[in-house]
């Protein structure tokens, strides 16, 4: 149980500092650059600008819905693109990461109802800016499988 323990102890610490390298998993993609494309340009420039709690929302639901329409768009190019086999193992992908982002959003209410008053205004700031990485790191993704199947047609 001993060996069991302390291979898995490594295995989270050698996990953890070789994320430490990768910027939102793509550092093998040398497109990518973080703050570089024009979302995360508005974003960074919204977040600099707002002074209050209602303007601090409107940036987070802007640019959720900014990164929510690239990735539909990014899925939508990227089905035309694949075979039929290739379309229903995408759209199983795309349907399993929504019902994940479900149940998470279920058990983060249950949460808050059951300790009600918990999180506070810095935990649902939090939750959101989570919320909106989620999306956005699946909008890269499909991004990132548009070009490569753009460049193999």
């Amino acid at each position: 149980m001993k060996t069991i323990l302390s291979c898995f102890a490594v295995t989270i610490f050698l996990f953890s500092f070789g994320q430490t390298k990768i910027e939102s998993l793509y550092a093998n993609n040398p497109d990518y650059e973080p703050y570089k494309n024009w979302i995360d340009s508005s974003y960074m420039d919204c977040m600099q600008s707002w002074e209050t709690n209602l303007e601090w929302g409107d940036c987070i639901g802007e640019h959720t819905g900014k990164w929510m329409s690239f990735m539909d768009q990014s899925y939508d190019s990227l089905m035309t693109l694949l075979d039929p086999a290739g379309q229903e193992i995408l759209k199983a992908s795309q349907i399993a990461w929504h019902n994940n982002n479900l149940a998470q959003l279920e058990f983060w209410n249950y949460f808050n109802v059951v300790n009600e008053g918990y999180f506070g205004r810095e935990g649902h700031f939090g939750a959101s800016m989570v919320d909106l990485d989620i999306i956005r790191n699946r909008a890269i993704e499909l991004h990132h499988y548009l070009n490569v199947f753009q460049e193999n047609k």
